[in-house]
Formats: C-alpha cells, sequence, structure tokens
C-alpha cells in the first residue's frame, strides 16, 4: 500500500514538472502564431473602412484574408480608399490585398483599372500578377486592358504574370470591345510557352471564345498529345468548345 501511495504521488510531482516544462520549452521551440487583433468579435459596423485597410498589411495572413473579406463587403465605397495602395511600391503585402480587394469587387472597381495598368507594368513589384488577375475580374475597359494583358502575356519574365494575363484574356471573352483576334493571336503564340501552366492558362482561354478561336485548333490538338495529362485536359476541353461537332483528339489517361 505504501508503495502504491509513492507510486501515485511521483506520478503527480512528474505531471507537474512536465507542465513546467512544457511552458518553458515549448513556446520557445513552437511559436505560436500571432494573434488575431481583438476586433474580430466587433460588429462590422464598429470597425471603420480605414482599419481594415490597415489590417491588409498585417503580418498575419489570417488577418490579411479578413480584412480582404470585410473591404469586399464594403462595396463600392472602398475603391478610392483602396486603390491609392497600389501606387504605394513599399505596401507589402498590403498592395496584394489592395490588388485581391478590387478583383472582388468586379465592375464595381472600373475606377482602379488605370492604377491596376500601372501595377502590372512594374517590373519591380514581384506579385504583379493580382493586378493580372484583377484586370480579368473587373473585365471593364477592353480597349486599353487587352493589349496589356498581351503585351505582359509575350513579354513578362515572370511565368505567374504570363498565366495569369492569358487566363484574364479568357475572361474578357464575352465582353463587348474585346479584339478576340488580336487576343486568340496572342493565346496561341502562349501555346509555346516555355513554361506549363502559361500554356495551359492558354488553352483554357482559348475555349472561352469558342468558335471564334478556330485558328487555333492546330496547337490545341498538337497539346491534346502532349505528355503532361493537365494540358491535355485543358486542350481537349477547349476543343469541345471550340468545334462544332465537340470531338477532340482522345488520349489516354496515364
Amino acid at each position: 500500500m505504501n508503495a502504491f501511495r509513492w507510486l501515485r504521488g511521483m506520478g503527480k510531482l512528474l505531471r507537474g514538472c512536465g507542465w513546467i516544462l512544457a511552458s518553458i520549452v515549448i513556446p520557445a521551440c513552437h511559436p505560436l502564431p500571432t494573434p488575431e487583433p481583438a476586433v474580430k468579435n466587433q460588429p462590422q459596423g464598429q470597425v471603420s473602412p480605414e482599419t481594415w485597410i490597415d489590417r491588409l498589411g498585417h503580418r498575419n495572413p489570417l488577418v490579411q484574408r479578413r480584412a480582404v473579406e470585410e473591404l469586399v463587403a464594403l462595396g463600392e465605397s472602398v475603391v478610392p480608399k483602396v486603390t491609392p495602395l497600389l501606387e504605394k511600391k513599399t505596401a507589402g503585402a498590403a498592395r496584394c490585398g489592395a490588388a485581391q480587394v478590387l478583383g472582388r469587387l468586379g465592375t464595381k472597381a472600373e475606377s482602379a483599372i488605370p492604377a491596376l495598368l500601372e501595377s502590372l507594368n512594374d517590373r519591380e513589384w514581384p506579385d504583379r500578377e493580382m493586378a493580372a488577375e484583377a484586370l480579368g475580374l473587373i473585365g471593364r475597359q477592353a480597349a486599353q486592358v487587352i493589349p496589356a494583358l498581351i503585351t505582359a502575356l509575350k513579354e513578362d519574365p515572370d511565368e505567374r504574370v504570363r498565366a495569369k494575363a492569358a487566363k484574364s484574356l479568357g475572361r474578357f471573352a464575352s465582353q463587348a470591345g474585346t479584339d478576340s483576334k488580336a487576343a486568340i493571336q496572342a493565346l496561341r503564340g502562349a501555346m509555346k510557352d516555355s513554361d506549363l501552366q502559361v500554356q495551359m492558362a492558354a488553352a483554357g482561354a482559348l475555349g472561352c471564345f469558342g468558335p471564334r478561336a478556330q485558328a487555333a485548333i492546330a496547337e490545341l490538338k498538337a497539346a491534346a498529345q502532349s505528355e503532361h495529362f493537365v494540358l491535355r485536359q485543358a486542350a481537349e476541353e477547349s476543343l469541345k468548345a471550340i468545334t462544332p461537332t465537340g470531338s477532340p483528339t482522345q488520349t489516354a489517361i496515364p
């Protein structure tokens, strides 16, 4: 009986030491993520748009994501407040967040297109693909945006920018004023890009133009024979949208 009590006492002591050790060692080895600011529990109406705009540059990605969602929910009124962040080259994460907000707002953010075009052409901004994506999501002012996207698709050294530019060109396929011939020609050229993601984006975008992209059938049929299944799949889906019979070259799934 005494031995049992001794063992039980030692167990309690070790457990106590374990908690003390954990409180000292674990936080040092595995630091906890920065907690989201207390504003997360406040009703939306009590938090100003300026506060959420400030949160776009927060080091915690969860806070950044929350700020994007809240600003999108506020609608068109935040566009003139968010747009200036695109012009701040030192804004970092906030600049990316601003592009996300504007893209998510769609046509409501049309007034931000000039700033987004400048950001797309800023080769010093490593995340300029965000501007390319936002321009496609807004989908307005095709006469100005389409040439900029084509230039990015042809000339930008970053494959992420080229891929987003291709995808955005596809989004303009149904918009009035789109220069379909120029966009399709650029996308056909992108089918020979050195990067697989760009090829896939171009293949998918061509399908958005439907029968207007008949000139790209040869490139798409060649892509449908690719060793990469994802590219074959994208090409085959676009061939279905482009050809009247919808009968792409069949390939086996690896």
